[in-house]
């Protein structure tokens, strides 16, 4: 009997410049970039094709930081591509799709909640709402420390505007804020021998500060049609699956204030049956996750690297094991 299987969709820092030069002569690849090009110039952005197709392109680190909305989409557009290559076939349909923060956009977009033009109209509206309703300078940083280490931290701080916007393992939770706080937290957690690294993210999102940013990104969103997930998709917010009452503009909107809680969403889907986790979108942040929380499943992360992920790609449609890449 088939083990269920989850395909991951990774938020914030699943970009990897050139990722899909080697399937760039996919129809379906052609068909998600013309789209979410075609949204991008709509809102003043340069393509992101580019960035995709070649190596060569601005890498993460700077693209974050000098142009948040292109790396976005990017993001965005690599997960969709790659789920449209990855289920090309009735046989390998996933049994769930999970987000994991802004990832839960390409995931209900893979569902059939939204079209890809219409999930990239979201993507777009998001750092819109940014840009219009600033919130303070901050970010995000990752520490090597459970939820409760973590929130200990915070409250020998005394801070209330630094809060746990993430928790992804049992020694890694994220926590977010504005600039000042967040250097007060790296401070402590340099005493307290807890790993610090700041992540590739422009606001400190999953914080009660970007409240005023998710009304006006709720306002953004009224005019987008969404339909019912056509496949199931697991909440990893809500610890839920989304239904056809749910008003997944609200809840998108809402996601900017509240908690991913990844580790526990993994552990939920396992207990219901899951034990293979494909990461669908560059790099291999979900899936190294989900190696810590649990032992004995199986992990794919088809596009890990660019250079050799058209094998890569075919053996995880198959649920084989991945080819070794060649060597650089």
């Amino acid at each position: 009997m088939r083990s269920r299987r989850a395909l991951l969709f990774p938020g914030q820092g699943a970009y990897l410049s050139g990722v899909l030069m080697e399937l760039a002569d996919d129809a379906a690849v052609r068909d998600v970039l013309e789209t979410v090009d075609l949204v991008a110039r709509q809102n003043g952005n340069e393509p992101v094709s580019p960035l995709l197709l070649d190596a060569g392109a601005v890498p993460a680190d700077e693209l974050a930081g000098t142009d948040p909305p292109r790396a976005h989409l990017a993001i965005f557009a690599t997960s969709v591509a790659l789920y449209r290559l990855l289920t090309d076939s009735t046989d390998a349909r996933p049994d769930v799709l999970l987000g994991h923060s802004f990832g839960e956009i390409a995931a209900l977009t893979a569902a059939g909640a939204l079209t890809v033009e219409d999930g990239a109209r979201m993507v777009a509206a998001r750092d819109a709402a940014c840009a219009r309703r600033r919130p303070p300078d901050g970010g995000m940083v990752s520490l090597s420390a459970g939820a409760t280490r973590a929130g200990a931290m915070l409250t020998a701080l005394g801070t209330w505007e630094v809060e746990v916007a993430a928790v992804n393992a049992p020694r890694q939770t994220v926590v977010s804020g504005p600039e000042e706080e967040l250097s007060r937290v790296e401070a402590l957690a340099a005493v307290a021998g807890v790993r610090a690294r700041r992540l590739r993210a422009p606001y400190p999102f999953h914080n009660r500060v970007l409240r005023p940013v998710a009304e006006e990104y709720a306002a953004g969103l009224r005019d987008i049609t969404v339909r019912p997930p056509a496949v199931r998709v697991f909440s990893a917010i809500g610890l839920r699956y989304y239904t056809a009452d749910d008003d997944l503009r609200q809840a998108l909107a809402s996601h900017l204030t509240t908690p991913v809680r990844f580790a526990d969403a993994v552990r939920d889907l396992y207990e219901q049956g899951v034990e293979t986790f494909v990461e669908c979108g560059a790099r291999s942040i979900l899936t190294d996750l989900v190696g810590q929380n649990l032992s004995g499943v199986t992990t794919h992360a088809p596009l890990k690297q660019r250079v050799g992920a058209a094998s890569a790609v075919a053996a995880a449609r198959g649920g084989a094991a991945p080819a070794p890449p060649p060597p650089p």
